[in-house]
């Protein structure tokens, strides 16, 4: 049995939890720290200008006061001046990398940015920052102060 090592994806019981019974179908949810192939894959899918541009536009179609927030495919195809075809192939590598959620209203498909699975991967790039003496949000602040005038 294969065992995922995201926060995204359910792992299948293996090693001494199937001795005492526990194989039955059952899967527990793995949650904590990005792992390095995780991160991998999610800067992987952002290293194309077209992901990385659909990334940015679904950010910005975010509304935290509107949980069914996002963009329809055809919108965001048109925002992007791509053909429906080549967005979705864009698409299906930002849901695989786990940056991007779908949801189906109506005929249309909302995709909306997973902005936790980016603060996991901001989280996990900063996590040794400074000597890890620091944290991300200490970062801007200490850089903006670092700024001659």
């Amino acid at each position: 049995m294969r065992a995922w090592t995201s926060s995204r994806f359910f792992a299948p019981v293996s090693g001494n939890a199937l001795s005492r019974g526990l194989d039955k179908g059952f899967y527990f949810y793995i949650f904590g720290n990005m792992k390095s192939i995780d991160a991998v894959n999610a800067l992987a899918a952002l290293a194309q200008e077209t992901r990385l541009q659909a990334f940015r536009e679904l950010v910005a179609a975010h509304d935290p006061a509107d949980a069914g927030s996002g963009l329809a495919a055809g919108t965001l195809a048109r925002q992007l001046a791509v053909p429906a075809p080549t967005l979705s192939f864009h698409l299906k590598e930002l849901h695989r990398a786990g940056l991007v959620g779908s949801n189906k209203r109506g005929r249309s498909i909302i995709y909306h940015a997973r902005l936790d699975t980016m603060k996991a991967l901001a989280d996990y790039l900063l996590e040794d920052c400074c000597g890890g003496a620091g944290n991300a949000g200490d970062i801007a602040g200490a850089k903006e102060r670092g700024k001659p005038k």
